[in-house]
């Protein structure tokens, strides 16, 4: 079995396909960091069968498919192709295919697709293939740094995988799995089966009770379908004789319709001939009752115009009146608005003048420094208050929780003392207990046992965890002694820098001058500079420009008790006089109202180098002097050497610190390491302890199992009351650690001493902001009064003008309108004649009316009294003519009713009975004494009533018993056939079992054998073995690791050196190769942690193995002597961005082509 090539096309950076030989002998993958080297070994994980995205450095399955790059368009799919040999056909299920292509291909936002030789397959069937060949995706045959730390730091337990690898069991557990979830979906299936027969034998009882109740149901039916014949005969009968007695009636009616019929037309010719001659005479009378009317209306109508034409005449003259005397008023007014405009602006002018807001500007600053401070503490209040709550809710949280596993305690120790008690009742059984006592024994002894160890270990992680506590500490001190150390440095670095450059300056100075010896206050430096000037660079010795020492015996005083420069500035007597004389002030205005007092000699300074000398020289602290900057600098100079003095002795203090430190550290690590050494060695008790219980409680299941119920009954007590006991501990443990929180806690008290200090200050903060607030609206308040009072002033002074114009547009409208009044006044005094003459023509017309009007109403009258005698005989027979007509429409409303009843009726007896009317004669004998409907329906109600009381019923009840019967027979079968599936399933696994065992104990043998040799070869002496945590179950067991390198101790790998354990770990992995060889093995940078002459016999290893197992490696490295091991190299590169590609050299033909040349 060989692996021979990978093809890889759009997985990851691979966009474009690649070809991988994997020849025999060593293959090595080298490139720069982030070209994909590992790609490739991903890809081979993948094309295995990995799931996971995230041990292939995906978020999902989709970013393993390449993503495109700025150049290259994504791709859709990705897919690989592994090729294997089968030559010697060791893969028995493919043992007709000389070579087998294994490709994994996945499609965006789609599900792999797994394929052998173009057959599609499940992913189980290709891991359960390379499992059978010892590799897989997480196999120990692909290595990595991150999978010797995994052996490395794994647990006994885990490290079993790779003995299962070696003995070529990872398939045979597969199977296990499988076998084992068949098993547990058949057991499944068969309780589904049998609470199925149980359901449906119940369902088949039921059944039988319905076919009894749906025989009864259809017996009185068919009695109700009789009666319900006999009362629908009786009905169809009865309304047959209500429609003939009802047609005599609707023939007589329509006679006496007919009758009164003729009489009303004699009646209405002789109407209708009185009645030609009525609507002239009415018409007629009408004409002249309208024709008076209007005479009447227009009569009225002059009367009215009379009327109104004085009204108007006096109105006029009444509007001419008003006019006059608005005019007037308006005139007054006019005169009043324009005074008191011209008011309104000197009032104004003087409000102007009044609103100052300079002072507004100096309150709104005071006001904002307020708000500033007041803020300020409010967040500080908030802060503390906010702390308090938290406080008091984790206290409260703390208390809450005590109570609650004080309840889960109590309820605990109430339910042991009751379990007890049931344990007592069932020890006074009688049933066999000696041997059952002596297994509790030795479990009660092996668990104290364990529990002194469980306690030995816990004071040992408490001391250790103390030891842990102060490392951190100190490392922490010396990480806090670090920063400083690196802020010490920075800082002499600037200090050095500043001091070079001012050291310069002073570099072409003679030594021996007056800025070099005069020592004085920093912050005086401008005022030597004023006082000496150009004599700070004179010399102190004989020289062009120097500085001579004369004693003057009296000098005069300075003016106003000032300081003499004297006071302040030392060293150098040959100044001293000049010093003497120069006083110091505090001000530029106190320096002008001296100097009209300074004696001869005599000069003023102030600190920022102001000068006023006796004889009125003056300059201010802002004008440039020649000596500028000069003692500036030297000061600077002074105080930075004093910095560089001070830092470096915290650098040394810093140092001093470390090294206590890192000693401190290396005494707690060694009393650490020997704490760890007692943790291991309690451990191993340990889990020898827990496998002899475990040994025991299995004996004393089986113990148990084979007795009694009460035997179960008292295993569970004390397993409960076991199981109680150490909830308790655990409950008393929390509590414990509960109130060690709680008492961390800040006192309530200190909180709130702090709140009141707070908000003490706060309110008097409030206070003062309070008082800005008030005294800057006060202020605001009066400016915008003012401004409020100019604003209304403006209004008012508008709204006079405004009224001014329209006043004077009201005085000419009147004006007009007078005139207007005046000229209708005149054409109103000339109508009153005019209407005075129509008035007499239409009273003469009005008479003349009423005399031809009477006379057409006298002769009208006579014809409408013989009218009204004809209207009242047809009245009369008229409303005969409506009784007579409504008791026909009557009688034929109840035969059209009859007739509908009938044919409900007829439809109703056919959907009942499915008989006509006429055919009665065949569903019930009408000879007989049939009972009368009264009757009838009495029975009909009792047979209603007892169907009712039968209930709901299952007419079909017979027929589905008969399908159910056969059901259940079919469910029998199937259940027998699931219960030998059983079996045949439990056999299995047994089997796979004792195969397991068998063949994991040959592999540990020559695992642990290889291991030995292997472990040897690597170091160069030395001794190791493999040891099981579990001898008598090794499927369940743990691998350790023991090892002894040369000049070292039998130890457990975990306690050796990170190179030990690394190459401990390289040599249990290549003793699997040692004894079960798989085809192929891959190396991801697994030499990085190893030194050059490791690396060399890591090598040697590698390439003898490769001779003997025929394996073929695949090694990814990045080291120079790797390489040049390597049978063959190829180059992985990134010359477009995001794309990978591969170049192949064959090392071995380039040495021989290098020898030819």
């Amino acid at each position: 079995m060989k692996f021979t090539k990978l093809k890889i096309t759009g997985f990851k950076s691979f966009v474009d396909t690649t070809l991988l030989d994997i020849k025999q002998g060593l293959t090595g993958l080298v490139g720069p960091n982030g070209c994909g080297k590992s790609n490739i070994v991903e890809a081979i994980k993948w094309n295995m069968g990995e799931a996971g995205p995230s041990r292939l450095r995906a978020g999902e399955m989709n970013d393993l498919i390449f993503a495109g790059t700025k150049g290259r368009a994504s791709r859709n799919s990705a897919e690989v192709i592994l090729t294997i040999e089968n030559i010697d056909n060791s893969l028995q299920s493919y043992e007709n295919n000389v070579e087998l292509e294994v490709s994994r291909k996945i499609e965006k936002d789609g599900g792999s697709t797994y394929t052998i030789n173009n057959r599609e397959v499940r992913q189980r069937d290709v891991q359960i293939l390379f499992a059978d060949l010892a590799i897989g995706s997480r196999s120990n045959a692909i290595v990595d740094q991150g999978q010797v730390g995994q052996i490395i730091n794994s647990k006994p337990q885990e490290r079993r995988k790779i003995l299962e690898e070696a003995a070529g069991i990872s398939g045979i557990h597969a199977r296990k799995h499988e076998t084992e979830l068949k098993l547990k979906a058949t057991e499944s299936n068969l309780e589904k089966i049998e609470e199925i027969i149980y359901n449906d034998q119940l369902r088949l009882k039921e059944l039988s009770r319905q076919t009894k109740q749906a025989k009864r149901y259809k017996n009185i039916s068919e009695n109700i379908r009789k009666i319900e014949a006999i009362i629908l005969y009786q009905r169809w009968n009865d309304l047959i004789e209500f429609i003939e007695t009802n047609k005599e009636k609707l023939n007589l009616y329509i006679e006496k319709v007919n009758d009164i019929s003729r009489n009303i037309s004699k009646k209405e010719l002789l109407k209708n001939e009185l009645g030609e001659d009525l609507p002239a005479l009415r018409s007629e009378q009408q004409n002249r009752s309208n024709l008076l009317n209007k005479f009447q209306v227009e009569y009225n109508s002059l009367i009215n115009k009379e009327d109104n034409l004085l009204i108007e005449q006096k109105n006029q003259k009444e509007n001419i009146i008003y006019i006059d005397r608005e005019i007037l008023n308006d005139n007054k007014i006019f005169k009043e608005l324009r005074l008191q405009s011209y008011q309104l602006s000197k009032e104004i002018e003087q409000l102007k003048d009044n609103n100052d807001k300079s002072n507004l500007n100096k309150l709104k600053l005071s006001l904002e420094k307020a708000k500033n401070e007041e803020y300020t503490i409010t967040e500080e209040l908030k802060n503390a208050e906010r702390d308090l709550n938290i406080n008091i809710s984790q206290r409260k949280n703390y208390k809450n929780e005590i109570n609650k596993l004080q309840l889960e305690k109590e309820e605990n120790i109430s339910f042991i003392e009751q379990a007890k008690k049931e344990l007592e009742i069932l020890k006074k059984e009688n049933f066999k207990k000696e041997n059952k006592n002596t297994f509790i024994n030795q479990i009660n002894n092996l668990k104290t046992d364990l529990q002194k160890l469980d306690d030995e270990e816990q004071a040992i992680f408490k001391k250790l965890n103390l030891v842990n506590a102060k490392i951190k500490e100190y490392e922490n001190s010396i990480n806090k002694q670090n920063i400083n150390l690196q802020n010490s440095y920075r800082n002499i670095e600037q200090y050095n820098a500043s001091k070079n450059i001012l050291t310069k300056l002073f570099e072409s100075e003679n030594d021996n001058i007056v800025i070099n010896s005069l020592k004085f206050p920093i912050g005086y430096e401008k005022a030597i500079e004023a006082s000496l000037g150009h004599g700070l660079k004179a010399s102190l010795e004989k020289s062009d420009i120097e500085w001579r020492n004369i004693e003057q015996k009296s000098l005069f005083s300075l003016p106003g008790n000032i300081n003499s420069l004297s006071k302040y500035a030392k060293g150098v007597p040959e100044v001293e006089n000049i010093l003497k004389l120069t006083g110091i002030v505090n001000s530029t205005s106190e320096g002008d109202e001296l100097q009209n007092k300074l004696k001869p000699g005599q000069q003023l300074v102030t600190k920022n180098g102001g000068l006023w000398r006796w004889d009125g020289y003056t300059h201010n602290e802002k004008a440039e002097t020649p000596a500028n900057q000069i003692l500036q600098n030297k000061a600077n100079l002074i105080e930075i050497n004093s910095r560089i003095k001070k830092t470096q002795n915290n650098i040394d203090n810093n140092k001093k610190n470390i090294e206590s430190f890192e000693i401190k550290i290396k005494n707690e690590e060694k009393i650490k390491n020997k704490y760890s050494a007692d943790i291991l060695n309690i451990n191993n008790k340990k889990v020898t302890a827990r496998d002899k219980i475990e040994h025991v409680q299995n004996n004393l299941a089986i113990y148990i199992e084979n007795n009694s119920e009460e035997n179960t009954k008292v295993a569970l007590l004390e397993s409960s009351i076991e199981k109680y006991n150490q909830t308790n501990k655990i409950l008393v443990n929390s509590l414990n650690q509960i109130k060690k929180q709680e008492k961390l806690l800040i006192k309530e008290d200190l909180l709130k001493n702090t709140i009141e200090k707070i908000s003490l200050n706060n309110s008097n903060k409030r206070e003062n902001l309070t008082n800005q607030i008030s005294i800057y609206q006060k202020e605001l308040s009066f400016i915008e009064n003012i401004e409020n009072q100019i604003e209304q002033f403006n209004n008012e002074k508008n709204r006079l003008l405004n009224q001014t114009d329209n006043i004077t547009e009201r005085l000419r409208k009147l004006k007009n309108r007078k005139k207007e009044l005046n000229k209708n006044l005149k054409n109103l005094e000339l109508k009153p004649n005019q209407i005075k003459k129509s008035k007499k023509n239409i009273l003469e017309q009005i008479d003349k009316n009423k005399k031809e009007l009477s006379e057409i109403e006298s002769r009208l009258s006579v014809k409408e009294n013989n009218n009204k005698e004809i209207n009242y005989e047809l009245k009369t027979f008229n409303e005969e003519l409506i009784n007579q007509r409504e008791n026909k429409a009557r009688i034929e409303a109840l035969l059209e009713q009859a007739y509908e009843k009938q044919k409900e009726d007829k439809a109703t007896i056919s959907d009942k009975l499915n008989i006509d009317p006429n055919n009665f004669h065949k569903l019930i004998d009408i000879s007989e004494n049939i009972p009368n409907t009264e009757q009838a329906n009495l029975d009909l109600e009792k047979l209603l009533l007892q169907r009712e009381r039968i209930g709901p019923v299952n007419l079909v009840a017979e027929e589905d018993s008969e399908k159910l019967i056969e059901k259940l027979n079919n469910i029998e079968k199937e259940k027998e056939d699931l219960v030998n599936a059983i079996g045949k399933l439990r056999t299995s696994i047994r089997s796979i079992n004792k195969e397991a065992k068998i063949r994991l104990m040959e592999a540990y043998t020559n695992v642990n054998t290889n291991f030995k040799m292997l472990f040897t070869e690597l170091f160069g002496g030395g001794e190791a073995y493999l040891a099981l945590t579990d001898s008598e179950n090794p499927l369940d067991s743990g691998l350790e690791l023991m090892a002894s390198p040369p000049g070292k101790k039998l130890q457990q790998m975990s306690l050796l050196s990170g190179g030990e354990q690394a190459l401990t770990a390289m040599a249990l992995i290549f003793s699997v190769f040692l004894s079960k060889p798989s085809p192929i093995c891959i190396l991801d940078e697994v030499d990085a942690p190893l030194d050059e002459s490791n690396v060399d016999r890591f090598l040697d290893l590698i390439e003898s193995i490769s001779e003997k197992s025929k394996t073929r490696f695949l090694i990814v490295s990045h080291n120079r002597l790797t390489m040049a091991r390597m049978h063959r190299l190829y180059g992985v590169t990134m010359q477009e961005p995001g794309v990978s590609q591969l170049v192949s050299v064959s090392l071995k033909e380039a040495v021989k082509f290098d020898n030819v040349e």
